[in-house]
């Protein structure tokens, strides 16, 4: 990796009981930002992005240590976030441009009052890629998907995790009983110590719960329900559009060149994106694809189990959350 060339990385200290007013001002001070930051970051050619340190976000990461943005011209900060809420509020506050993340949080960011849309899928499963996995711990007698949502699985409610384990499920109708462990690490000492009947873990966590001996009960391999995509407010995008497309641009460039400095591409990861010392040589590096924008029908598909839910009450559909005039 070249010298000189780090990603800016902010952590936020985040306590439940918080109120939103007061993580607000965690996030503004942990950033560094002061009342102008409501508005679009300047200069001209500048955008602040919000990722967290996941192997998702690696072309992120990877563009900015090589000097990806700066040779075109752009001047990007990423602003690494340790809480999926943080992150969010920082977007509603103006901290940021735009962040990466699900489709759950789009459709409830713009049910809040939030002007946003989708411009792009960073990253999805295929055949052999996956980003979630439904684990048992070890030792455990065979066990269906079914009877772990029956006995109990550690999760978050309300998120892409429990959207995720509704489809794999494939019945509307079935009762999923989560128990509520909003931290990853911990939900993966649960699982391992066998004090939880299963847990859903993302990459690299749920490829080391295998290596410790966890049981694979089912996981995202050839499905479309765990994408990843990047968002910008609409403001940004209305004032910045060519800075946006730039950006996007390099993103898809560096997705390409990690295929072929895979080296490099490991280092970054490695470096990043939280991944366990004992797979930092093992772990398969992920591909990215061309950059597009989402399925219709898979955000749809969404919105429609948020609306089951009753977590949105407005007739938002896909279309008016993406960016159609954004994508390269």
């Amino acid at each position: 990796m070249k010298q000189g060339k780090r990603v800016m990385t902010i952590n936020h200290k985040t306590c439940h009981w918080l109120s939103v007013a007061l993580l607000t001002l965690l996030i503004l001070s942990g950033c560094g930002r002061d009342k102008s930051s409501v508005s679009v970051s300047a200069p001209e050619n500048s955008l602040t992005f919000g990722v967290l340190p996941v192997i998702q976000a690696l072309p992120l990461f990877f563009a900015v240590s090589e000097g990806l943005f700066k040779q075109a011209g752009l001047n990007i900060e990423l602003v690494t976030f340790n809480s999926t809420l943080a992150k969010e509020v920082a977007l509603e506050t103006g901290g940021i441009d735009g962040y990466f993340g699900d489709l759950v949080t789009p459709v409830l960011l713009a049910e809040s009052g939030t002007a946003l849309k989708v411009t792009s899928v960073l990253f999805s499963t295929t055949a052999t890629q996956r980003m979630f996995a439904v684990l048992a711990p070890p030792g455990t007698p065979s066990i269906t998907l079914q009877q772990v949502v029956e006995q109990g699985l550690a999760g978050s409610s309300n998120t892409v995790i429990e959207y995720l384990v509704t489809r794999l499920l494939g019945a509307e109708d079935t009762v999923i009983r989560l128990q509520e462990i909003k931290s990853i690490p911990i939900r993966l000492q649960l699982l391992l110590a066998g004090q939880v009947a299963g847990a859903v873990l993302p990459e690299p966590l749920a490829t080391l719960a295998e290596h410790s001996g966890a049981q694979l009960i089912a996981d995202d391999r050839g499905s479309s329900y765990s994408t990843t995509a990047l968002s910008f407010r609409q403001e940004v995008l209305t004032q910045k559009t060519p800075v946006v497309r730039r950006f996007l641009a390099v993103v898809e460039q560096a997705g390409r060149l990690m295929q072929t400095d895979t080296a490099t591409a490991r280092q970054v990861m490695n470096e990043y994106c939280q991944v366990p010392e004992l797979l930092g040589n093992t772990l398969p590096l992920p591909l990215f694809p061309e950059l597009a924008t989402p399925g219709e029908e898979q955000f749809n598909d969404v919105i429609t189990w948020l609306n089951q839910k009753n977590l949105v009450a407005s007739q938002i559909t896909a279309k008016d959350l993406i960016a159609y005039e954004i994508n390269p």
